[in-house]
Parts: structure tokens; C-alpha cells; sequence
């Protein structure tokens, strides 16, 4: 009889060959990889042997097989192919490559054992990508293909942030061992019920064990918090256990509990722990027998549903309101390289560590930043608690972990970095590569965002407090937002690495069992460093980030390289943040010496699980110097020393930097010659109204502002590119993608960051003298990086002080770092209650404090503590600082702190009349501007002046001063939002139009765009000019109200609804009109400060300089494109003289002075042909001689409509 037909079977069979097939394929390549990268062999021992193979090796060392692989036993004649490990195997035994020892042949069947459990694996993977096809493919959008599988994992069960059915996608195991898939100890059969890859969903269970014989942690207790300081609770480990799972699960814990008493048994006396079902079907009765029949362990029967995740043994167990916890628990199976047990000392470690990092971010800025919503940005494992049977060496404990789900926003998706290379269900493709593709963004801009929120916290550990985590694509948990990552999630410690000295620079220790290998014990601290570095650089950067490259690049070289130039980028940013020796330290070891790869292979042939072993291997952030160009190409010294630091450091940079820089060249050398023209002067010319001229010093200044031009342009350009792609649609306005991403105070930020021009008319307005090339990148807002602000304990007898001072404020907000610094003193031997707390700027603390502050740093006068910081983003300023993370009162601060640095036109430091009046003037103003709801000053809530017992000079007392301002964010309402006016004049990387522009445009929509843009900027002046007029004609005060020093909100609408004045040390007050309306003037700290003895004509210039030239000016030409500037300039006048109108017809009888002096100012203000505008070139020229004298030049008044 003919054998009948099946079709259906032979398919079965053909796609059972393919997996079969494709399983051999992947561990093969993976055992080629580990043998080459591990150096166990030599490719030409290959050669030798008779095997043909083709490899590529990308920049990081990870060999992939190009071709298949032949070989031929010494015969060319009889070449047959090899597909399958084992095969190969037995071509390197034959060839004496490998030897017949018991280590090979143990490692001969870990193999094997990883190829059947792949094999099964991706059968089970291919049905259910087909169930899942068949359900849900046609209600997919294939244009969005990540959020379609987003979805369909919500749909099917797994929560509306997916991460237990992210972790269940991945198949394929370690990617870099060919044992990654292991699973001694498990049957195909177990595998298939309990493997997180089956898509498993099981009951958890429990066994009661004797509380005498149990020994727990407790991860909550002492835990420091930032809110409350200390967690009130204060219990065992037991309690904590036992709290944690009854929060969850109340109804399964009262059914443990009427399990144990229709036992007879009191569960007070029992502790009851969860228990993996493999784990209490085979090992518990072989292992545990004795305490079976004594009863000290009891099994139970109610369970949890839980989802396994990607390590077996540990789920995903939800409870009640749909929150829930990670419950790890013992699994006496080899997975991968280790049997999956818990010790006693594993169990005790886990919530330590976790106590650890919780004090460590409770008392650190820079790791408790938060997104616009208040949600961390970096969370590590939070284990709350952990139990282990004492009569266990490992096969019966559970830690529970909080679970990352409960505390994230419903837009948000989580999932772990392994996930991302595994294939969608959907579509085949890698996860990655889908939603790079749905995002419609680049590969680079995609891993930039990425590498920003994985490496800077990791990096601080590393470097700041001597720990490594353990940041593996299996231990990192991404949470995107939208598709991009916005926070990141690190856990299990297991793995981790603590160099105890680094620690204790912080005062801090902890207690762990040697055995685990947690606390790096080497007598050589360069070996304990070096232990320190591999333990993070190789699972972060050689596995995690390497394999996220890997699968964007696809093997194009070429975009390999930009993908690691783009991690280079932000390894040395955050080095240069970070500053210190061992930071900087840390960063050049990662960028410049041999990577060591973890020898996974090598360790399995030893047998090796905690002895961790290296190899060296290649480094693709190791860059060589760009050629410099040719001689006439760079002229100056600033110019020679950008591209002399830029070549060697940031290569990328440096090419893109040589292309603006003749168009920086270009803007610098017209805003010179229209300064000269506009100030009547001819270029080098060597008295200037009788005064000498220093042009030399000026030719210095103008090539270090075109040079730091450029780079500024750079900067700005690729950020402005990277936030366009992140904003998806290009239609939308700046602002509002703005709102998607930022808190109000961080868009502020953001819009001064976006600012590359600087001053609009200074040609000196990039000027940074002294400020290296990495100083710039570092500190200069364009950069868009962290500050990190440095504390300094200066006695107090040597400073003078406000009431209240800058410690009692900072105590009010960050309390922490008060203890820190006040520990960090009484390490030192110093009484902390004689010092008080200054803010230094980085570069003073670095660069300056050491070199002028000698002595009194020898004295101990003055006590740097680096190991105290503040995380904080600069203003447009540069040396204004924000902290980046809200206080225990939800607000932030910002200090305006000292630097000797030439910024535009003069060194930043701070004068001792500054500091003084500062909270005094911003008192008074804001006293004299309160029946005026639509104006705020920011208030300067405290300052610190220097004043030391000797060598008091000006330099040393500006040095090392500073001033406390609140937030701009505490003066708006919800819904509003704030902008630096001179972010209005900044160009949008939405549209490349002056932002004042787009606002104008959303608020026209459909009306009439010349109508609109003329209310807008009567809203605009009406606000300004109610501000500053009043206040110079009735009290006889010039603010210094240029666009840097005033911010505008607007309402949800976008409408002008209120201003915001800061910064008052360069306003001019008449202190005769000051005390004839009735101020007291006996109460200035500073009454003959410069700012305080103005003249009339003084104040008259300092008003039309800062509120006409430099301010609505630069917004009326931002504006001209929408409408001729004459009639912008009719609808201000127009205001100028309602604002006129309003004050004089509210003044008294008895106010003649008053009405004179404001008749006056109007009518020169309205109608006279020019006004007074500062002549900028002309101060800088004779600045050494004139002693800093303000000088100005006449300019025609854009409010007078007189006769020319």
C-alpha cells in the first residue's frame, strides 16, 4: 500500500529541522565567540586543524560567524560542513585543540543541555508567536509595531506596563556563552510548565517554617529617607517579611494562617515563605526530610498566581488594587554557569544592600533628580525584607522585592534591556529595532537617550561611593515613555562589588558576608580599584550597551563607530561633571585601556561561579587624535587649544565644530564692526575720551568668543536635532513638546540651554577667559549638563552672614547635606557649629580655591568637602545654579555663586555689596511692587560674604561669596509656564523661528496674525514697563531689567499673564528720590555700594540701556518677521504713555517732585530723537584703565515719532 500522504506532518517536521537548525546555528556561534574571545584559541590553531571559518569582530571584541563552517580532517578533498557544537567539539578534540579531560567533557554536556533547552525554546516561542498572530495581528497597526505588541501583552494578561511579558519573550539566554540555556536539574517537561519563555503562569507556594528557625532581614529599617529623614518603623526581619507580604496579599496570608490552625499549629510561630513549585516537588523532601517529619517545615497549600520572569526564579506576584511585589526564591537547578540557590548570607546581603543605596540616594542630589512628574529617574532594587531556613544551605529562602510596576505612570512601559534584542511576536523582527523604527528617530539619537539615563548614576556609584552594581542587559530595567527611556531600574546585587575605602570617604560602611564576595577585600587599593571597574565597566559597557549597539548596527561598521561615539560622548561628559580624581580616574581607565571581558567560557572549564575572571579585549571608546588641518586654517591660541582638546577627547565634536567655525569668525567680526559704527570709534585707536586703549586684551577676547561660538552653535544644533526627533511630529510648537517632557522650572532651563547666541549686539558675547575646553563643556548651559555644585565649611568669624543665613535655609530644604558636611568636619576633627556652609561653583573649587585660598585651606580657616555636593543645571548665566532635585519642602534653590571667569564682559565673581543688599533690595522691591499682582521678584532669600582677618583684598572677597534665591518655578500657577525672555529671541528646533514667534503663532491660530502679534506685545510691554517705570520715577530705581535678568509667563493659553524680575546687583537707585518716598535708606547693609549712588542721568541710562536697548529691542527684531517693527514700536510707545497716564493721575497734590521728574524722564523717553545705550566695545577697551566705568553712546530712540 502506498504510504499515505501528510502534509501537515512533513511541515511539522520541516520547521522542527529549521529550529533545530537554527538552535545549532546560534550555539555554535556563541561557543566560536567565547573561544576566540576568551583567547582559549588561537584562529590560527583553526587553520592548523583543518576548519575553515569567517569571522567578524565588531569594535568591542563580539565575533560573529560570517559564513558557515567547514572543515576537512586533513583531506581538502573531504570537506563536509559543521552546524552542529557538539560536532565542532569533537573537530577541535580531534585536533588536540581541546583536551578529553573532565572539565571539556563537563562543559561538552552543559552545551548539549543548553542546545535541547534552546531547541525547545524556540518551538515554544514559534507557537506562540503564532497564537499571538492569530489573535491579535489583525487588529495591529503595522506602522507602530512596538506599541501593537505593547497591546496585545496587555491584553493577554500582563499588565498595563508589560514587563512580566517583556521578560517571557526572551528565548535565546546569554547571548556571549554557548552554556546560556542550561537548565541542569529540570526536565523538558518542567521546563515547559515553569520556563518564563513558555509563557508559564503557575501557583506560588508557601511552607511554614518555624520562626526559631529562621533567620531574616529587614531592607526598610533605618532606611533614610529624604522627606522624613528616619522611617519610624523599627522592626525584625521577620516582622518586616511578614508586613511586606500582608500589605499585598491579605486574603492568601489569612489562608495560610487557617491552613496552619486547622493544622493545630499557632502560625504566630511560623514564618511562611514562598516556594518555587519545582523547588517543593523535587528538592525540598530530599533535602529537607528530617524537618519535614519534625515539622519544623510545614508545605502549604493556597498559592499566589505569579508569572515567572527571565531568571526562573524570581516573579512578577500581583495583589490587591493590582500592586504587587518580585518575590526571588531558591531553585536548586543550574541556570546558566550556577545553581539558582539563596544563602543565608545572600538573603541577609540583599536587603542590606539595599538599606545601603536607599541612605546613599536619600543624602545625594544627583540620584534623587526625578522626571517632570516626580518619579525617580534612577530606582534600584528596593528588597524589603528576606527570610532564609537555617538548616538550609541554600534551597530554602525567598527575598521579596518591591515591585517596579507599583510606582510607575500610566504611560509608561517597562522592561528589561534582554528583552529589546529578543524577537517581536509580531513581527519577527528584534523589539528594538521595531520601535526604533515606530519612533521614526535614529539609532544614535535613540541610545544617546538611553546612555543618558543608564550611565550617570551608575558612574556617581562607581566613582563617588566605591560600588559597582551589576547593570546587565538581565539586571537593567528601561522604562520608556513614549518609546524613549526616561528612568532606569537596577536589580539584584548579587553580583555587585563595594571597595570599602571609597565608601568610608562618605563615613559610610556596611556589613556582609565575606563568602558572598560583595566587599572587594585586596590588600593593593590599584587591585581593588581595578576589581571595582571590571565589575561594572564589563556588564554595563561590554554586554548591556555592546548589545544594544550590536543589534542597532547590524553589522554596519560604520554606524558601529557613531553608536560608541555617542556612548564616548556621555562617559566623558559625566566624567567632566563628576570631576573628581577617582571619576576622572574611572572615565580615562574606560576610554582608554584594554576592555576586560568576563571569561564565562573559562570560568565553567574551572569551575568557577564567584571568581570571576577577565580577559583583556578591545576598547571602542579608544579614539585616535583627528590630523590637524592645515596651518592657516587655525590663526589664534583659542582656536589651536578647542581643536587640540576636541581631537583628542570628542572627535565627532571636533569635525562639526571646524565647520562653524568660520561662521562663528564671520558673526563675531560684523558684531565688531557694527559696535564700532554704533559707538562712533575706529578700530585700534589708542585714546578713547582721553582714556588709553587696550585692544590686545580685546583681540584675545574676540577669538575666545568666536572660538566658544562655534562650539556653542554645535551643542545647540545637536541637542535642538535630538529633541526634534524626540518630539516626534514637527508640527507641534516648542513649547508644548516642552511641557510633554519638563517640569516648569526645567523647561526654563532647557530654553537657556537652547540659547547658543548669547548677548544679541555684544561681540564679546561668547567670551569665556579661563575657562579651558572641557571647563565649557562641563559648566556652559549650552552643554544642557549637570553642575555639580561644591560645598565649602568656611569659619564663620571670617565671613559676614544674613539673617537667616545660607546654612539655616539649606537646612530648611536639604538637611542632608548639612549632616553630610557636618560629619564630613568632625571626620577632619573640626567642631561643625564654628563653620558655616558656602555653595562654591566647580571651577572655583577646582581651579581657584587652591591657588587663593592657600592658606586658609592650610589653616584649616577654610575646608573644602568634595565628597559633598549638590546636583544642579546653570542658568544662561553660567554661574547661577539650580539644584536639580526638589527638597524635603518640594522646592528647588538657586545660588548665584563666584567664579573667576571672564563671561562676556567681565569677571563673575561677586562683590560684598552685591551679597549684602542683595536680600534687602530684593525685599524692598518687592514691598514696592506689591499693588502690582502682575509682577514677582524672585526673592534672595540669604548671602555669605568673605571676609578674611587678613590680606583682605577684593579678589579674595569676591571670590568666595555667594546668594540664595528662591526657584523661578515658586511663582507660577498650574498650567502656566515660564520663560527667560531671552529664550524668546531663542530659535526653536521645531521650526528654526524665534520662539516669541511660535508663541505669537499658537495664540493667532486663525486670526489675524498682525492683530495678534501687536496685542501680544503691548501684554508683553504693558508688563514691563508697569514694572520698571514706577519704580524710576517714583523711587528713583533703574531696574536692570534686560532679557537675562526677566522671565514672562504665560497661561495655559499662552497669553502674557505675569513677569518675574531677577538678579538686582546691577540696578542703579537714586538714594535722594529712594528716601524722599519715604524709605528708610539708614536700613541698606551697603548704602554707598555703586549700585546705591546713582545720579539721575545715571539711572536714566541704566533704564533705556537695560529696559529699551536689551531688552524690548531684541523682541521687536524677533517679532519683525510677523510685522514691521515701526508699528511694534507705535503699540509700546502707545503703552509707555498709558503707563504715564495711570502714575500721574494717582499721584497726590504733594507729589511735585515726584510728577517732575517723571514729566522729565517721559518726555526725554518719548521725545527726544536718541537715547543712551551702553557702549559696550568702548568699556572692554578701556575696562584696565577706566577701572570698569559704564560708558555710552547715543542711539536713535525707536519710541520717538518726532520730527528726524
Amino acid at each position: 500500500m502506498a504510504p499515505v500522504c501528510n502534509p501537515v506532518g512533513e511541515e511539522e517536521e520541516a520547521d522542527k529541522r529549521a529550529l533545530t537548525l537554527s538552535a545549532k546555528s546560534s550555539i555554535l556561534e556563541r561557543l566560536v565567540r567565547a573561544l576566540i574571545s576568551e583567547k582559549l584559541v588561537d584562529l590560527s590553531q583553526f587553520a592548523k586543524a583543518g576548519i575553515v571559518l569567517s569571522i567578524q569582530t565588531s569594535l568591542c571584541g563580539r565575533v560573529t560567524v560570517s559564513h558557515p563552517i567547514y572543515a576537512h580532517s586533513g583531506n581538502p578533498a573531504e570537506i563536509k560542513q559543521i552546524c552542529d557544537p557538539l560536532e565542532f567539539l569533537d573537530e577541535l578534540e580531534r585536533a588536540g585543540i581541546v583536551r578529553n579531560d573532565a572539565s571539556w567533557t563537563l562543559a561538552r554536556n552543559e552545551i548539549e543541555n543548553s542546545l535541547n533547552s534552546l531547541i525547545q525554546a524556540l518551538e515554544a516561542e514559534q507557537s506562540r508567536s503564532e497564537n499571538l498572530r492569530s489573535s491579535f495581528l489583525h487588529k495591529c497597526d503595522l506602522q507602530t509595531p512596538f506599541s501593537s505588541l505593547v497591546t496585545a501583552l496587555t491584553e493577554i494578561g500582563y499588565g498595563k506596563h508589560a514587563l512580566a511579558g517583556f521578560e517571557q519573550l526572551v528565548v535565546d539566554g546569554h547571548p556571549l556563552t554557548p552554556a546560556g540555556k542550561v537548565r541542569t536539574g529540570m526536565s523538558s517537561a518542567d521546563a515547559a510548565r515553569y520556563g518564563p519563555e513558555f509563557g508559564s503562569k503557575f501557583g506560588l507556594r508557601f511552607i511554614a517554617v518555624a520562626k526559631d528557625s529562621v533567620e531574616a532581614e529587614d531592607g526598610t529599617c533605618n532606611e533614610i529617607s529624604k522627606f522624613s529623614r528616619i522611617n519610624p518603623i523599627q522592626d525584625t526581619g521577620i516582622d518586616a517579611f511578614n508586613r511586606a507580604l500582608n500589605n499585598c496579599y491579605p486574603d492568601t496570608v489569612e489562608c495560610l494562617r487557617m491552613e496552619l490552625i486547622q493544622m493545630g499549629r499557632r502560625p504566630e510561630d511560623f514564618v511562611v515563605v514562598p516556594v518555587h513549585p519545582h523547588q517543593l516537588d523535587n528538592a525540598i523532601p530530599k533535602l529537607h526530610a528530617e524537618a519535614l517529619v519534625r515539622k519544623t517545615i510545614i508545605p502549604l497549600q493556597s498559592s499566589l498566581t505569579a508569572h515567572p520572569l527571565m531568571s526562573y526564579r524570581t516573579f512578577a506576584v500581583k495583589g490587591r488594587e493590582n500592586k504587587g511585589l518580585h518575590i526571588k526564591t531558591a531553585l536548586e537547578v543550574q541556570l546558566t554557569g550556577a545553581i539558582r540557590g539563596i544563602s543565608s548570607a545572600s538573603a541577609r546581603n540583599a536587603p542590606r544592600m539595599s538599606r545601603l543605596l536607599a541612605r546613599i540616594i536619600a543624602g545625594d542630589t544627583d540620584l534623587q533628580r526625578t522626571d517632570s512628574r516626580g518619579r525617580e529617574l534612577f530606582i534600584p532594587e528596593r528588597a524589603l525584607a528576606a527570610v532564609a531556613f537555617k538548616e538550609s544551605k541554600r534551597s530554602l529562602a525567598a527575598i521579596l522585592r518591591d515591585d517596579i510596576e507599583n510606582d510607575m505612570a500610566e504611560d509608561e512601559i517597562a522592561l528589561p534591556v534582554a528583552s529589546l534584542f529578543a524577537r517581536s511576536p509580531l513581527t519577527g523582527n528584534s523589539i528594538l529595532l521595531d520601535l526604533v523604527t515606530e519612533l521614526g528617530t535614529t539609532a544614535s539619537t535613540w541610545l544617546r537617550a538611553m546612555a543618558e539615563v543608564c550611565m550617570p548614576p551608575c558612574l556617581i556609584f562607581l566613582s563617588r561611593y566605591g560600588i559597582s552594581l551589576e547593570p546587565h542587559p538581565q539586571n537593567t530595567v528601561i522604562i520608556l515613555r513614549k518609546g524613549w527611556p526616561s528612568r532606569m531600574h537596577v536589580r539584584d546585587f548579587g553580583g555587585a562589588r563595594i571597595l570599602p575605602s571609597r565608601l568610608a570617604k562618605h563615613g559610610l560602611s556596611i556589613e556582609l558576608d565575606a563568602a558572598t564576595g560583595l566587599v572587594i577585600t585586596s590588600s593593593s587599593e590599584v587591585e581593588g580599584t581595578a576589581i571595582l571597574r571590571a565589575k561594572l565597566f564589563y556588564p554595563l559597557f561590554g554586554n548591556n550597551l555592546a548589545e544594544v549597539i550590536s543589534t542597532l548596527a547590524k553589522e554596519n561598521r560604520a554606524l558601529e563607530e557613531e553608536l560608541w561615539g555617542v556612548v564616548r560622548a556621555v562617559v566623558r561628559r559625566t566624567g567632566l561633571y563628576l570631576g573628581t580624581k577617582e571619576a576622572l580616574e574611572d572615565v580615562r581607565a574606560l576610554l582608554e585601556n584594554p576592555w576586560r571581558r568576563k571569561c564565562l567560557l573559562s570560568m565553567r572549564l574551572a569551575g568557577a561561579v564567584t571568581d570571576q575572571r577577565y580577559v583583556d579585549g578591545p576598547n571602542p571608546l579608544r579614539v585616535s587624535p583627528i590630523s590637524p588641518p592645515s596651518p592657516s586654517t587655525f590663526w589664534n591660541p583659542a582656536e589651536q587649544k578647542m581643536f587640540q582638546y576636541l581631537s583628542e577627547n570628542e572627535p565627532e565634536l571636533c569635525l562639526l565644530w571646524q565647520r562653524q567655525l568660520p561662521g562663528a569668525r564671520r558673526s563675531i567680526e560684523e558684531d565688531y564692526q557694527a559696535s564700532l559704527a554704533r559707538e562712533g570709534i575706529r578700530d585700534s585707536v589708542e585714546t578713547i575720551q582721553g582714556v588709553k586703549a587696550d585692544w590686545e586684551q580685546l583681540k584675545l577676547e574676540l577669538e575666545d568668543s568666536a572660538t566658544n561660538l562655534a562650539l556653542s552653535r554645535v551643542l545647540v544644533n545637536l541637542r535642538g536635532e535630538q529633541f526634534s526627533e524626540r518630539a516626534g511630529a514637527t508640527n507641534r510648537e516648542f513649547l508644548s513638546v516642552l511641557l510633554d517632557l519638563y517640569s516648569p522650572s526645567d523647561i526654563t532651563l532647557e530654553l537657556d540651554d537652547f540659547d547658543a547666541e548669547g548677548h544679541p549686539t555684544h561681540p564679546c558675547r561668547r567670551t569665556r577667559l579661563r575657562f579651558s575646553p572641557a571647563d565649557s563643556l562641563a559648566f556652559a548651559p549650552d552643554s544642557g549638563t549637570i553642575v555639580s555644585g561644591k560645598i565649602v565649611a568656611v569659619r564663620r568669624d571670617q565671613l559676614v552672614l544674613s539673617e537667616p543665613s545660607f546654612s539655616d535655609v539649606l537646612r530648611r530644604h536639604y538637611p542632608f547635606i548639612n549632616d553630610a558636611a557636618s560629619a564630613a568636619l568632625s571626620r577632619r576633627g573640626k567642631k561643625p557649629d564654628e563653620f558655616e556652609l558656602v555653595l562654591v561653583h566647580p571651577f572655583q573649587f577646582e581651579t581657584v580655591l587652591p591657588q587663593i585660598y592657600k592658606s586658609e585651606i592650610n589653616f584649616g580657616i577654610i575646608v573644602p568637602i568634595p565628597e559633598v555636593t549638590i546636583a544642579c543645571r546653570a542658568t544662561s548665566s553660567t554661574r547661577t545654579l539650580v539644584s536639580t532635585a526638589p527638597g524635603i519642602q518640594g522646592k528647588r534653590l538657586s545660588f548665584k555663586t563666584a567664579i573667576d571667569v571672564q563671561i562676556t564682559s567681565t569677571c563673575r565673581t561677586i562683590s560684598h555689596e552685591s551679597v549684602r543688599n542683595g536680600p534687602y533690595v530684593s525685599a524692598l522691591l518687592t514691598r514696592l511692587l506689591s499693588g502690582e499682582p502682575r509682577i514677582s521678584c524672585i526673592a534672595e532669600r540669604a548671602s555669605v560674604a568673605f571676609s578674611p582677618e587678613t590680606n583682605c583684598t577684593a579678589s579674595r572677597q569676591r571670590g568666595l561669596s555667594m546668594l540664595l534665591r528662591d526657584d523661578v518655578a515658586d511663582y507660577i500657577k498650574p498650567g502656566e509656564i515660564i520663560i527667560g525672555c531671552a529664550g524668546l529671541i531663542t530659535k526653536s528646533p521645531m521650526s528654526g523661528k524665534p520662539l516669541v514667534v511660535e508663541v505669537v503663532n499658537s495664540l493667532a491660530q486663525s486670526d489675524n496674525h498682525e492683530l495678534t502679534t501687536r496685542k501680544f506685545i503691548d501684554k508683553y510691554a504693558d508688563l514691563l514697563l508697569s514694572a520698571a517705570l514706577p519704580l524710576l520715577w517714583r523711587h528713583g530705581i533703574a531696574l536692570e531689567a534686560h532679557l537675562q535678568n526677566t522671565l514672562l509667563v504665560l497661561d495655559a493659553s499662552r497669553n502674557p499673564v505675569r513677569l518675574l524680575l531677577r538678579d538686582f546687583a546691577g540696578l542703579r537707585v537714586n538714594l535722594d528720590k529712594l528716601k524722599e518716598s519715604g524709605e528708610d535708606i539708614t536700613k541698606i547693609p551697603c548704602p554707598k555700594s555703586r549700585t546705591m549712588s546713582a545720579d539721575e542721568e545715571e539711572i536714566h541710562c541704566k533704564f533705556t540701556h537695560s529696559v529699551i536697548f536689551t531688552n524690548l529691542c531684541p523682541v521687536v527684531d524677533a517679532l519683525s518677521e510677523m510685522v514691521s517693527p515701526s508699528l511694534l514700536w507705535e503699540v509700546i510707545r502707545a503703552r509707555v504713555m498709558k503707563v504715564y497716564e495711570v502714575f500721574t493721575t494717582d499721584l497726590s497734590k504733594t507729589d511735585t517732585s515726584v510728577e517732575n521728574f517723571a514729566n522729565e524722564h517721559f518726555r526725554r523717553l518719548t521725545s527726544t530723537p536718541v537715547l543712551p545705550q551702553k557702549a559696550l566695545l568702548t568699556m572692554r577697551v578701556l575696562a584696565k584703565t577706566s577701572g570698569g566705568m559704564d560708558y555710552y553712546t547715543m542711539q536713535s530712540n525707536p519710541l520717538y515719532c518726532g520730527p528726524k
